[in-house]
């Protein structure tokens, strides 16, 4: 192979030697002043990390302790809510729909009823009626419910017996007797200025359907009507009564 150097090269190597000489000594000066610097940054960051370290050792040697301590009281609490509250709120829940099914039946029975309305409102007129010559009452009309009582008319048929009539209104018990007249007498109620309640008797001169001879009277419980042959002689004595059952 034959020498292919010229002599025309020789300034580049000289401008290369030049710069490999600035080149090694920026590398001393790295080497010199640049290292050190980094390896003092270096110890001081690893001093820096002794404090985090402390702090991390806290952590994980105190608060976190104290922090699952503290939970025990919510496992607790936790524990108390499933095994205790829950099943209260279910049974609770149970007895809630019940009532609930109890009033959408009470509902439907309340529409059923109302479906009719108006008719029979007040119900149908019932009448009970007794014929007896016993001493003990013998029920007339025995009834539990609201409604109305509308009328009552009785009479001993001797003149010389007496008829006694006991009506009772939601346990207010009202007795009325009467002697020597075999007439049909009618038991009405009135106020005067005197007395807030009086019951007096009259022969009967309307037909009972005058609504002026019927007395209307609400009883919210129950109606007992009874009546007997209290005196006199062994014949019979009647009573009659009519009365109405609400219905709605």
């Amino acid at each position: 192979m034959s020498n292919s150097f010229n002599i025309s090269d020789k300034p580049e190597i000289a401008a290369n030697l030049v710069q490999i000489l600035s080149n090694a000594s920026a590398l001393a000066t790295i080497q010199i002043t640049g290292l050190p610097d980094i390896a003092t940054a270096i110890l001081s960051v690893k001093n820096d990390t002794g404090p985090v370290r402390n702090d991390v050792t806290s952590i994980h040697d105190v608060l976190l302790p104290d922090i699952k301590g503290d939970t025990g009281p919510v496992r607790n609490d936790v524990t108390a809510i499933h095994d205790t509250m829950l099943p209260s709120v279910k049974t609770d829940t149970g007895a809630i729909r019940n009532d609930v099914t109890d009033i959408k039946s009470d509902a439907a029975a309340i529409r059923l009823k109302t479906d009719e309305l108006p008719q029979n409102v007040r119900g149908v007129l019932t009448k009970g009626r007794v014929l007896t010559d016993s001493g003990t009452f013998e029920d007339v009309v025995n009834v539990t419910g609201h409604g109305k009582l509308h009328q009552v008319s009785f009479n001993p048929l001797n003149l010389a017996d007496t008829a006694e009539v006991k009506i009772t209104i939601d346990g207010t018990v009202l007795t009325i007797d009467h002697t020597g007249d075999a007439a049909q007498q009618m038991i009405c109620f009135y106020c005067d200025s005197a007395l807030d309640a009086v019951i007096f008797l009259g022969k009967q001169v309307h037909a009972i359907t005058d609504p002026n001879r019927y007395i209307n009277l609400d009883f919210a419980v129950s109606l007992l009507i009874q009546v007997r042959r209290s005196a006199g002689t062994t014949d019979n004595v009647r009573c009659a009564a009519i009365y109405s059952l609400d219905t709605f």
